[in-house]
């Protein structure tokens, strides 16, 4: 009787890791890159329809790929996560500013600074801008 509990009690903490977490479109990750292998951070772009793979593409670098759902790893979530009208913040390789942020603060409109053109990103892209070291 005592191991059909503890089989029982595996069972389901396995169907509770399955199903606790559900992976998203737009939502962050790490990944890993099919060339190199490394980790790097990502957003999940599509998920195919078996739930078992989806694409990827890493903001920092701009490429995709695709990968299997079980590869990816929860984003990490950087401590300062508040953006406001006026930040300056990279998209790419590209320095931008934030002219404006939608409602429900998943896009916002960006002043890219070498060619001044507007364009609408997810926020999910946008990476703070290096602060210069203190003089010391």
């Amino acid at each position: 009787m005592a191991w059909c509990m503890l089989v029982l009690c595996m069972l389901l903490f396995q169907f509770e890791i399955v199903f606790l977490w559900q992976w998203k479109v737009g939502q962050a990750c790490i990944a890993p890159w099919s060339e190199d292998g490394q980790l790097y951070s990502a957003v999940i772009d599509a998920i195919d329809a078996d739930g078992n793979s989806c694409t990827v593409t890493f903001p920092e670098y701009g490429n995709s790929d695709s990968v299997s759902i079980s590869d990816l790893l929860p984003a990490e979530q950087p401590e300062e996560t508040a953006w406001a009208v006026g930040d300056s913040c990279w998209v790419q390789h590209e320095q931008a500013k934030i002219q404006a942020i939608n409602p429900d603060n998943s896009t916002c409109t960006l002043l890219c600074a070498e060619d001044e053109v507007r364009t609408n990103v997810p926020m999910s892209r946008l990476r703070r801008t290096p602060q210069p070291a203190a003089a010391a």
